[in-house]
């Protein structure tokens, strides 16, 4: 009997200090920037928060991190969660999945008498480049405001960098939902070459004389910065507005000749080297693989 009780009391001692370990185990939450782990019991690993207890301390209140804060965590059972991909605005989200190739049009374009397209890239969250072309005299020219038929023809081309801004303030529960979503800045440099038909001569309303026209060839270019905003809907869609300014030429801005201000596209000031241009676009996005078919 007396051997049954010691045996009933060894197993009642065991019983206790092994909750009493369980109880007592420590986690180790390493902060980002710090070497050394906190030691806690974690309570809980949210969405947004990690919560625990100052180990040792079972009836106290419960205290968290953000997840942004935490490098990772290591349990008493040797299991370790690392969070080194998230910032404040929230956890990092996977881009894999993601359209990184949006093909644009501008369908204001062809009441300037050109039709322009866009091609955009992402290279990583928060950078892209952009290829425009353009078609000029594929839309209206309106002859009649011209003592001549204007006739236009040629192309506008773009190239641009943008850099997409993250949004600026913080939700609780936010991502950043898109890689080509946001607000941004884009460096660019345009070049626009064409023919038009243009009188010599200003002719008088009442003036029977016949016009003298000449062909000209122009040439203009300009190093522009735009300010924009694109919306991504449904990882389908693509909606982008933009203002720009910046530097521009043209060889038929001189005050000797009737100065070229328009260029389908952007515009340049007469004598003045400034540039402006401003715009719409709409388009649809599309993965690598389809564009590789």
């Amino acid at each position: 009997m007396k051997t049954l009780c010691i045996t009933r009391c060894s197993n009642l001692l065991l019983l206790l200090l092994l909750l009493t370990t369980h109880l007592c185990a420590q986690d180790y939450l390493f902060l980002k920037g710090e070497q050394k782990g906190i030691q806690v019991k974690v309570v809980e690993i949210g969405l947004d928060e990690i919560k625990y207890r100052p180990f040792g301390d079972t009836a106290g209140p419960v205290l968290s991190f953000a997840r942004y804060q935490v490098d990772r965590i290591v349990l008493n059972d040797g299991k370790m969660y690392e969070f080194k991909g998230e910032t404040q605005m929230g956890a990092a989200i996977d881009y894999s999945n993601q359209a990184k190739n949006a093909i644009k049009v501008n369908p204001f374009s062809p009441i300037n008498g050109h039709l322009a397209f866009s091609f955009e890239h992402s290279l990583a969250p928060g950078k892209s480049y952009e290829l425009g072309l353009s078609f000029i005299g594929l839309g209206m020219t309106y002859p009649d405001l011209y003592d001549v038929p204007p006739k236009p023809v040629g192309t506008t081309m773009r190239l641009g960098f943008k850099f997409i801004n993250q949004p600026d303030f913080y939700v609780k529960g936010m991502r950043y939902f898109h890689l080509l979503n946001g607000g941004y800045i884009k460096p660019e440099i345009t070049v626009s070459m064409y023919e038009i038909t243009r009188s010599t001569v200003e002719q008088s309303y009442f003036s029977t004389k016949p016009v003298s026209t000449e062909r000209r060839s122009v040439v203009a270019t300009a190093l522009l910065i735009n300010l924009g905003k694109q919306w991504v809907v449904s990882d389908a869609v693509v909606f982008d507005t933009y203002i720009g300014f910046g530097a521009g030429y043209c060889n038929y801005s001189d005050e000797d000749y009737t100065p070229e201000v328009y260029q389908y596209g952007f515009t340049v000031l007469p004598v003045v080297p400034l540039a402006f241009t401003a715009g719409f676009r709409l388009g649809i996005l599309l993965k690598d693989n389809k564009l590789k078919k």
